[in-house]
């Protein structure tokens, strides 16, 4: 019975995490078997995580007690720049490994009080140096003096990685965002397989922002992987502190789905009353504000679950509705894809969700590794047979692209 099918549903979960934790180990042990001049020294570690890692909040493992714990991922009028970018290298300072990196001891004194103002100058000496706390006088700064952040600075070319010549172009290339990441295992293949993009993975859980971070230097199979950045934040947060129509592509691959409960009427009812879920009415016009214009952006969502995928399909229809989002679907032609239902609203907008497998023309690299199996954790997990709402195979794909100005 039901007793029996959640033993057997535990088991299984139980066995792929005791599996995930395996390779993990071998990742690291492989790592350390490597000459050590291969290896990512400190000096190049701390470059990396004061321009490859911004957390602006979120939760999970990560304790942050020795910093202001008010969410100041949120933009506010009375948080300077310099303030969040204080508040930003003092998670990464003590969560994240900047400390070690830099041979420091990372107990400082309280840098903040209560307000976030800064309550000891002299400690803040230490770190004051990071690309995070260089105001207007400083050509690259990773968090501007808008309190947007700026992508051309964090992509900048890192001394040990790329030749100086190399810098002006990778600051340059198409930026793609992977909303919920989780661990990385997704989009840290992506940004290995495709040098020609910068990828930014989006998690709310630190400790899941520190995994795709670790995995960005350890499974790169020559160097770290310096057009990857990780930021930890609420999707809607981090979005709003994106410049408008810079986004080439943003891509949400398996998002956890609201509990099966109600009608999909609901999606045409007022924000509030949504379903809770990731993909809500809010964050997908956040999306395509930050998205490039005139057909330059794609929204890519791809699930396993049918359900979702009509949830969501509804909930686009209201927003392009209400003309908050101007969106067409786009028309794909791939072997791996056939159209599954289509779903229209009063205005006569589409949503296209076809059925198939993630391919090229969806912008899904594939590494050389493949082997018509995914790379993801899901991708594996499916494999062992887990998933009560999952299609074992099929994957439900929503293509969205940036509608041409008439």
């Amino acid at each position: 019975g039901d007793n029996n099918q959640r033993s057997n549903s535990n088991s299984l979960f139980r066995g792929h995490k005791i599996s995930e934790l395996k390779n993990e180990a071998k990742a690291i042990l492989r790592y350390l078997e490597k000459d050590k001049k291969s290896r990512v020294d400190k000096i190049l570690l701390a470059k990396l995580l004061s321009t490859r890692l911004i957390y602006l909040g979120g939760g999970g493992s990560t304790e942050l007690n020795q910093t202001d714990d008010s969410n100041f991922s949120s933009p506010s009028s009375d948080r300077n720049s310099k303030q969040l970018r204080i508040q930003t290298m003092i998670s990464n300072w003590f969560s994240f490994g900047l400390a070690a990196s830099k041979e420091q001891n990372p107990m400082l004194p309280k840098l903040l009080d209560s307000d976030g103002k800064i309550a000891n100058p002299g400690a803040l000496e230490i770190i004051e140096k990071s690309k995070f706390l260089r105001g207007n006088s400083s050509k690259h700064t990773v968090i501007a003096d808008d309190c947007d952040i700026d992508f051309s600075s964090v992509f900048v070319g890192v001394d040990g990685v790329e030749s100086k010549n190399d810098n002006s172009k990778n600051e340059t290339l198409p930026l793609c965002l992977e909303l919920g990441a989780g661990s990385g295992d997704w989009i840290v293949s992506q940004a290995q397989t495709n040098r020609n993009a910068n990828y930014v993975s989006v998690e709310l859980r630190a400790d899941r922002v520190a995994q795709t971070f670790s995995k960005s230097i350890i499974n790169s199979c020559d160097c770290p992987l310096v057009n990857l950045c990780c930021v930890g934040s609420e999707c809607v947060a981090f979005l709003k502190r994106i410049k408008a129509g810079t986004i080439s592509k943003v891509f949400v691959n398996h998002p956890e789905p609201p509990l099966q409960t109600g009608t999909f009427e609901e999606a045409d009812a007022v924000d509030g009353n949504e379903h809770a879920h990731m993909l809500n009415s809010s964050t997908l016009t956040a999306v395509a504000g930050c998205m490039k214009t005139n057909g330059g952006g794609e929204l890519i969502i791809v699930t396993d679950n049918r359900w979702y995928a009509k949830l969501i399909s509804k909930t686009l229809l209201k927003v392009m509705r209400e003309r908050k989002v101007s969106l067409i679907s786009k028309d794909l032609n791939a072997s791996e894809l056939h159209q599954g239902e289509r779903f229209q609203n009063v205005n006569g907008d589409i949503v296209q969700v076809y059925v198939g497998q993630p391919c090229e023309a969806i912008g899904h690299r594939r590494p050389s590794s493949f082997q018509g199996n995914g790379v993801s954790y899901f991708d594996r997990l499916w494999r062992t047979g887990a998933g009560s709402h999952a299609e074992v195979r099929d994957r439900f794909i929503i293509v969205m692209v940036t509608q041409n100005k008439s």
